[in-house]
């Protein structure tokens, strides 16, 4: 009698913890007070230098994770379902953040308001009022409530704009000069503390990029080859040429004939080095790289990780990096 008796207090216990966790899922929710979403790292880690301690910022792709591979989980949008806001990057490079609109009604904010795109074949606009470097259109279009030219928008679509955009410190600046914007707008009474702390951010960065152009004017190899295509704003504003992409996009391996164009690249440039990601798998590049019998270098588009825990880390890696590759 004993043993069942046992058995039976056994698996109530063990029925209460059960019930325990999942009620502990279902209420966990961010932390009381304001709060925001950030798509990525980068845009996480500048929103909380501008929001300091007056609004908690919510990042929703882990350290590691890809967001072109990335998949949003019902509970994870439930649990960002009080966020004010999400701030991310478009152009489709982090569509996922719909599902948490969806659940929050919260505004999904791209912050490329003052940054310099590059769309289609190489074309520059700086976006939403700024000068340009090619011959544009004038943008004296109506804007909608986040400051976004809906005309600007479908070209940029139609012209396939490159959205790593956060890989150029300049481009940070204009991200930190809207994200100012947009908190100061969600929470009016504490627009001057933004304010500040923008100016501080930005002032920050401002010697982070004299810091990175000192770092890479010493680079021996200025022509590289990475994983896919996403150092086209760090290559152009510090000086490299990206000679091509081992996948034409993440997860997609190259054909035979790809592969034989990047073997001629390599031997035209003389690239000594293939850069690789942490976010992406490198089983496919390392026949290649042994086929060729050149070096396998990782940049970080991302950060996150504990020796690139902020955005100035993070591109402090990739232009050293990219300085010491031979």
């Amino acid at each position: 009698m004993k043993r069942p008796l046992l058995l039976l207090f056994g698996g109530l216990v063990l029925l209460i913890l059960i019930l325990a966790g999942v009620l502990s899922a279902r209420t966990s929710t961010v932390p009381a007070g304001p709060s925001v979403a950030a798509t990525i790292f980068p845009v996480a880690d500048l929103t909380s230098q501008v929001a300091g301690d007056l609004v908690n910022v919510e990042l929703i792709l882990e350290p590691g994770a890809s967001p072109h591979t990335f998949e949003l989980t019902p509970r994870k949008a439930t649990r960002l379902s009080s966020v004010s806001a999400v701030f991310g990057i478009g152009h489709n490079l982090d569509d996922w953040a719909s599902g948490i609109a969806e659940v929050s009604d919260a505004p999904i904010v791209h912050l490329d308001k003052h940054v310099a795109l590059i769309c289609g074949e190489g074309v520059h606009v700086h976006d939403h009022g700024h000068e340009e470097e090619e011959e544009h259109d004038d943008h004296g279009h109506d804007h909608d409530e986040h400051g976004h030219d809906d005309h600007d928008e479908d070209e940029h679509e139609e012209e396939a704009c490159d959205p790593h955009y956060w890989l150029s410190v300049p481009n940070a600046i204009g991200i930190v000069e809207q994200i100012e914007e947009e908190l100061s707008t969600l929470y009016p009474d504490n627009a001057a503390v933004f304010e500040a702390n923008a100016e501080t951010a930005i002032a920050q960065l401002e010697a982070l990029d004299a810091e990175i152009h000192s770092i890479t004017d010493g680079a021996v190899n200025t022509d590289i080859i990475t994983f896919h295509h996403s150092y086209a704003y760090f290559a152009e504003e510090y000086g490299f040429e990206v000679r091509g992409s081992f996948e034409p996009s993440p997860g997609q391996e190259p054909t035979p004939r790809e592969l034989a164009e990047l073997q001629e690249l390599v031997g035209l440039y003389n690239i000594q080095t293939l850069f690789s990601e942490p976010q992406l798998s490198k089983a496919a590049v390392s026949a290649f790289v042994k086929d060729l019998d050149v070096a396998i270098m990782e940049l970080d588009p991302l950060g996150g990780t504990d020796d690139r825990a902020s955005y100035e880390a993070l591109m402090r890696y990739n232009a050293n990096i990219l300085s010491q590759a031979q």
